[in-house]
């Protein structure tokens, strides 16, 4: 666990360089999914943005995907159960939006909501993933949790 579990769990990182990452984030303290501090260390752009979330490519896409975003709270929340019903529709607003702006025609929504333990997540800031395989004979999701 990192020195910041309320924060992060380094355990359940699946890259090297996601890592070492998340081991100078835990180092500052903060939570890199608020919008505050998403452009200290996110590369990629936020693409779009709401009242309730933003979206972004994310910085470490599991293998064999051809999109992979996050759809990311700007209120640090962990669990779903505080959202809202106009939170909750402007999810699915998003999830349209990469459907149309990358001409999707089918993809996964992932949200991991509360204890990172039982969730694999590795920050505990409520975002969901949309995903995209690239190859339809290859697993995109091997491990969850």
């Amino acid at each position: 666990m990192t020195d910041k579990p309320d924060l992060m769990n380094i355990d359940y990182a699946r890259k090297p360089l996601q890592r070492e990452n998340m081991k100078k984030i835990a180092e500052g303290g903060f939570c890199p999914f608020c919008p505050e501090h998403m452009k200290k260390h996110h590369t990629p752009p936020i693409v779009k943005t709401g009242a309730h979330w933003y979206v972004t490519p994310n910085m470490y896409p599991y293998d064999n995907t051809a999109h992979h975003f996050l759809i990311v709270t700007n209120e640090h929340i962990a669990d779903s159960k505080e959202l809202t019903s106009e939170a909750w529709a402007e999810l699915q607003e998003h999830m349209n939006w990469i459907m149309e702006e990358h001409e999707i025609e089918g993809g996964t929504l992932l949200m991991r909501s509360g204890d990172m333990t039982k969730t694999g997540s590795t920050v505990l800031h409520l975002h969901a993933q949309f995903i995209v395989g690239s190859d339809p004979d290859k697993a995109v999701i091997t491990r969850v949790g």
